[in-house]
């Protein structure tokens, strides 16, 4: 059972913003580009969270590692891209949004004490004599709120393409409005450069790192620091006081706001799948169905009940029986699945071999249940040959003599044994360790090393030492047909762990290369099993079975009904009616015989 479970109560970590997403994007936009997959756990619901500071330029993507707290490292996600399609007319030109989603200034809490400038800083402040905000150096510590600064501009490399989408390097300004000095020497003219004093209170506190030929590199954007120091110089802490507020209402949960919306989802989600009219056939004079028919159709005259995407982004933890599940939900809910049906594997009767201790550790399950996943209706050309044989071989379902005579006991008695040395019950075991084709079964065996031989070196990436691997595959225990896991057990799809080593030691670990490697591996071996050993025994089953007046299945049924409907048997006596369905005659004989055709 799946439970929704608050991942305990968190103080809202969403600061405020101006145009909600979801008011110019529509719920299957929001939900089928991947806008709240790429959002979930980032606590963001506003498009200005994402926009530069004056709400006129979209941030760059990297750039949001300082506004929202997120890895930004690897390539820019789809969510972004959608947003940004969006809201910009040519993204690869400018950063600027579209005059309908501009926004006004949004103030981004960055106040720094005047005791954390220090000399050799790097600051933004705004400037008075150019009236606008700029760049500088800290050069001398601060006097009455001000310090000294020498001003330095970006480095422009394309007039055609905004700012905001080239590199954040600084360089030093060698001449402009701002008050000039120069150096001792002043014949150098290299050594001009640009000083002005700055303001604490306007000032916002920035990091640079060195490149080369006196540049530097800032790790935001520099628009977007040029931004803050003019949001903070035109709006001081009043603006967007009353976002915070507005968060909470969006949701109208005010306390316990995790808690509070596990509960909500529960209800709303049970709402959601409520019908909305079901008439149903009851009573007419019952006055408690009128009573609950009219509180119905007043039900369906209220207001329809409307969820708020800013809901469906809440980080929530769900459980499988109340334990938290920590990675992805589809593959752990596959992974339950897959567990249930090797479970199933399990109980059943032709398994039971399967539940000695020894033998369950020796296999790898994971790439049995996946070598079991048979595809019923696509079948390669090369596996349709030995696609039924294949199955047949999983389910114990060969037509041995042992199988042969539960289906048709009026058939086969007795006296149908090994077609090989007439001795023993034939069995599908007992064909790989029957004595009179010993030297055939020797041969599978090392043909079948070879073959392992050398697929591993085509599979493998790496020079491999031949000599070495014949050894590690001579050393394998699979060999020895006394051992709990052999080599048969790769007809039915049962993998050891110790093959899988084998491979992970010659460096085939890609698991798509694995599964095509094992696929061949298995087909060879159950085509050899089938023309070496199955073919022959068939060829001698035939030629016993014409002795016997049994050629043809047209014959075994016709021999069949020519048998007495009255059978005895060990004293019991059994009676089979014409009229019975072949499905009631199976049941009969199959419980006559001691078994059941469950475990056939």
């Amino acid at each position: 059972m799946l439970t929704i479970r608050a991942s305990g109560v968190k103080i809202n970590q969403i600061q405020g913003g101006s145009l909600p997403l979801k008011d110019i994007f529509t719920h299957k936009e929001l939900f089928q580009s991947g806008i709240s997959k790429g959002l979930k756990g980032k606590n963001v619901c506003f498009v200005s969270q994402l926009m530069s500071s004056d709400g006129t330029c979209l941030l760059r993507y990297k750039d949001l590692k300082h506004r929202i707290k997120i890895n930004t490292q690897g390539k820019i996600p789809g969510w972004f891209k959608t947003i940004e399609k969006k809201l910009i007319d040519k993204p690869l030109i400018s950063k600027k949004v579209k005059s309908i989603y501009q926004l006004g200034h949004n103030l981004i809490e960055n106040n720094v004490d005047s005791e954390e400038f220090k000399s050799r800083n790097w600051i933004a402040t705004f400037n008075d004599q150019v009236n606008t905000s700029i760049i500088g150096h800290i050069i001398d510590k601060p006097d009455n709120g001000k310090f000294v600064i020498e001003y330095w501009i970006q480095k422009i490399e394309n007039d055609t393409i905004s700012p905001l989408l080239q590199l954040p390097i600084i360089k030093k300004c060698r001449g402009c409005e701002i008050k000039t000095d120069r150096t001792r020497n002043r014949r150098n003219n290299s050594n001009m450069r640009c000083i002005t004093k700055a303001a604490i209170d306007n000032s916002v506190k920035i990091n640079a790192s060195f490149i080369q030929n006196d540049h530097y590199i800032i790790d935001n954007s520099i628009y977007e620091v040029l931004a803050q120091v003019k949001c903070k110089h035109y709006g001081g802490p009043n603006v967007k006081v009353n976002d915070v507020e507005r968060v909470n209402g969006l949701l109208r949960i005010k306390d316990n706001p995790s808690s509070n919306k596990a509960e909500l989802m529960a209800v709303i989600l049970s709402v959601m799948v409520c019908p909305k009219v079901a008439e149903i056939k009851a009573h007419g004079d019952n006055e408690n169905n009128k009573t609950i028919d009219k509180l119905a159709k007043l039900g369906i005259e209220k207001e329809t009940l409307i969820v708020e995407d800013t809901l469906l982004l809440h980080n929530e933890t769900i459980c499988w029986r109340d334990m938290p599940i920590e990675r992805n939900p589809i593959l752990t809910i596959k992974g339950v699945k897959d567990a249930q049906f090797v479970d199933e594997f399990m109980l059943l009767n032709r398994s039971l071999i399967y539940q000695q201790p020894e033998l369950l550790e020796l296999i790898n399950w994971k790439m049995s249940l996946k070598l079991n996943c048979i595809n019923q209706y696509d079948t390669l050309f090369e596996d349709h040959y030995l696609q039924s044989f294949r199955i047949k071989i999983c389910c114990d379902e060969l037509p041995t003599c042992a199988n042969l005579k539960k289906r048709k006991p009026e058939l086969y008695d007795n006296r149908w044994k090994c077609n090989f040395c007439g001795i023993e019950e034939e069995t599908y075991d007992h064909l790989w360790q029957c004595y009179k084709i010993k030297d055939i079964v020797q041969e599978i065996i090392s043909i079948f090393k070879k073959f392992l031989v050398n697929i591993i070196i085509e599979f493998s990436k790496d020079e491999i030492n031949k000599d070495q691997l014949v050894d590690k595959v001579e050393e394998l225990a699979m060999w020895d047909f006394n051992c709990h896991y052999n080599f048969t057990f790769l007809l039915k799809n049962q993998i050891s762990y110790k093959m899988m080593n084998l491979f992970k030691f010659y460096k085939i670990v890609d698991p798509k290369r694995i599964h095509e490697l094992i696929k061949q591996i298995i087909r060879k071996i159950i085509l050899d099993f089938k023309i070496l050993i199955w073919e022959y025994r068939n060829e001698i089953q035939l030629e016993k079975e014409k002795r016997y007046n049994i050629i043809s299945n047209k014959d075994k049924k016709k021999k069949s009904k020519s048998k007495s409907n009255s059978k005895k048997d060990n004293g019991k006596h059994i009676i089979i009616e014409q009229s019975e369905t072949n499905w009631n005659k199976w049941n009969d004989l199959a419980f006559h015989w001691d078994g059941h055709w469950a475990n056939f």
